[in-house]
């Protein structure tokens, strides 16, 4: 009973690594605005490495923020391969083309130059590996 409970945990173990899709990622580009001296500029950020995962149908993404983000496709389908991901509550995006494996990253556009708070508002973009 026991190797019977055992193969069935492997099995399922291993089906679930095949259900998620796992990406190494790199920014290649990162600009925003920043304000300075009460002033909004226009800046370079650090570009940023990171691994995300999207689950089996690519409805959800983890990785970005301490919270999931969820993702659909592209409004009216105009390409299947794109996803567009979102937090709960904010305005950040995460754009992901899976064909070509490359994304934007919007963050903070939400608050900052909107809201007139210095709080910076940004765009990476950059390509990622499958892992």
């Amino acid at each position: 009973m026991k190797k019977l409970l055992l193969l069935l945990f492997s099995l399922m173990l291993t089906l679930n690594s095949f259900a998620e899709e796992v990406f190494y990622c790199s920014s290649e580009l990162a600009t925003g605005l920043i304000m300075e001296n009460g002033e909004w500029n226009t800046t370079e950020y650090e570009t940023n490495r990171f691994t995300i995962k999207f689950n089996d149908n690519y409805s959800t993404l983890s990785g970005l923020e301490s919270w999931p983000l969820y993702c659909e496709q592209t409004p009216n389908n105009v390409n299947e391969d794109i996803v567009v991901c979102s937090p709960p509550v904010g305005a950040d995006r995460f754009i992901f083309e899976k064909e070509l494996k490359r994304f934007v990253y919007l963050r903070g556009a939400s608050s900052g130059y909107v809201t007139n708070e210095e709080f910076s508002t940004w765009i990476e973009a950059g390509t990622c590996q499958s892992f």
